[in-house]
């Protein structure tokens, strides 16, 4: 009984404490720092002189499912969106990220032929995510950080569950929030990187 009790304990503490961290985050945090007051992600939305030999790193405020993220995470850049054989085959959508999301045979086409290979490494509480490229990118290049459907509906999910509803009011109306023509959500972060280094 006892060590039933101490359990119970421990999951609220632990939950009690990322909870916290949520709201230190939120309150230490400019809104041009946390697009959503769920994720944060660097480079921050439309950064510029990005180094090219950096990571993306998201941070959510509370655990999220490592797997959902891995299959709907996707780096791109402006250059490979304008792969001229793609485009005569897909048409103009293919050079427009936010056009070609609401397509989802496109978005998986772009997802599958042009993504940026590289490794996921995750904290052990399933709530801090680098994405480390496989090598550096492409000086003076425009990239785009794209979150799918799938990963969105997870997050909407868990945001209900903790009764966090204004974070999810601040995801649906962020400027980075994307809707397809099936009314399905998905989130996409811009950056450029640097000319030199």
């Amino acid at each position: 009984m006892r060590t039933k009790q101490f359990f119970k304990f421990f999951i609220f503490a632990v939950t009690s404490s990322i909870f916290l961290s949520c709201q230190n985050m939120m309150n230490e945090h400019s809104p041009s720092e946390i697009v959503l007051s769920f994720l944060r992600i660097y480079p921050e939305n439309d950064a510029n002189n990005v180094p090219l030999n950096v990571s993306i790193e998201m941070e959510f405020a509370l655990p999220v499912d490592t797997s959902i993220l891995e299959e709907d995470f996707f780096l791109i850049s402006q250059s490979e969106l304008e792969n001229q054989q793609c485009i005569d085959n897909f048409g103009g959508e293919h050079k427009d990220l936010h056009k070609a999301s609401k397509n989802n045979m496109l978005i998986n086409h772009i997802k599958e032929m042009h993504k940026i290979h590289g490794k996921f490494f995750w904290d052990s509480l399933h709530t801090k995510c680098e994405f480390l490229p496989e090598r550096n990118l492409k000086p003076g290049t425009d990239y785009y950080v794209f979150l799918g459907p799938k990963m969105f509906e997870h997050m909407k999910k868990i945001m209900q569950s903790y009764d966090m509803m204004r974070a999810f009011m601040q995801m649906t109306n962020c400027s980075c929030c994307n809707r397809n023509n099936s009314n399905d959500e998905s989130i996409i972060f811009h950056f450029k990187t640097g000319n030199n280094y």
